[in-house]
């Protein structure tokens, strides 16, 4: 390798007080250890790149089995430390040419990397996902809805030839009275999320394939919720599944995680999205 090279992968932040004892050792990318670079009171949890791994940049992301492996571990090392300390996550793929360039980005952006770990500290990110059953979504439009009720009855009441347009509008009436109720549904949903969080992040939704649930993701979002509103949080949860379950919407909760999705700060050129 070059000196312009990467050779080390870099995981996240934190700060050396935090945790009162530096971090147990543990494995990062490719089972090699996990260790520190310390610069002003902040320490940079990295990683060696192999040779092959770190040969080029484009290369460490060449091999879709090794990418695979390397986001379990980048996120294995991260949730590893978020109950010991504030940990400010950089985004998978940060990698530089040596410790001197990782101990320099620790200086150069000292104080926004203190800013950001302000933010973060004291604060879990938890994952919700809000899920739609339209079969039951569309027999409660069936049997609450005028408009599709009035729809129904004339079809009922109308010739066969017309009756085949009117059911082809009365489906799409149905769906767009069904993405409403999502829409009202969503939005009442992050209202009153967001009175017990610090912050809210909307991620992207997962097709079945992945999620693998029968029903729909028809929301997909991260909160920043302080620990000590965490109860407040699981009770706001609880009340929107009691209160939306009969209507076909169910609720996911995942967490704690390290908090990437509001990790807004960056170390350097090879952090940037």
């Amino acid at each position: 390798m070059s000196d312009a090279e990467p050779r080390i992968y870099a995981y996240g932040i934190i700060r050396l007080g935090d945790g009162g004892t530096s971090p147990a050792p543990m494995d990062g990318l490719g089972g090699r250890p996990v260790r520190m670079i310390s610069r002003g009171g902040l320490a940079a949890l990295i990683s060696d790149l192999t040779r092959q791994e770190g040969n080029r940049i484009d290369d460490v992301f060449s091999d879709p089995a090794l990418v695979k492996d390397m986001v379990l571990d980048h996120h294995r090392v991260l949730q590893s430390m978020v109950e010991q300390y504030t940990v400010l996550p950089l985004r998978f793929g940060a990698v530089f040419a040596s410790d001197d360039s990782i101990a320099a980005a620790l200086e150069a952006r000292h104080e926004a990397l203190c800013e950001a770990l302000e933010r973060l500290d004291g604060a879990y990110e938890w994952g919700i996902k809000i899920f739609g059953d339209r079969t039951i979504l569309l027999r409660r439009l069936r049997e609450g809805s005028p408009t599709v009720r009035a729809a129904r009855e004339q079809i009922a009441a109308t010739s066969e030839g017309r009756a085949f347009f009117l059911r082809r509008k009365l489906e799409q009436i149905s769906e767009e009275e069904i993405e409403h109720d999502i829409g009202r549904c969503i939005a009442a949903s992050l209202q009153s999320l967001a009175s017990t969080a610090r912050a809210a992040a909307t991620l992207k939704t997962q097709p079945r394939a992945i999620h693998g649930r029968a029903d729909d993701m028809v929301w997909n979002g991260a909160y920043l919720v302080a620990r000590d509103s965490e109860e407040r949080f699981f009770e706001c949860v609880a009340a929107l599944k009691q209160a939306n379950g009969p209507s076909g919407f169910d609720y996911e909760c995942t967490g704690p995680w390290p908090p990437s999705s509001f990790a807004e700060c960056r170390m350097g050129a090879s952090d940037e999205p």
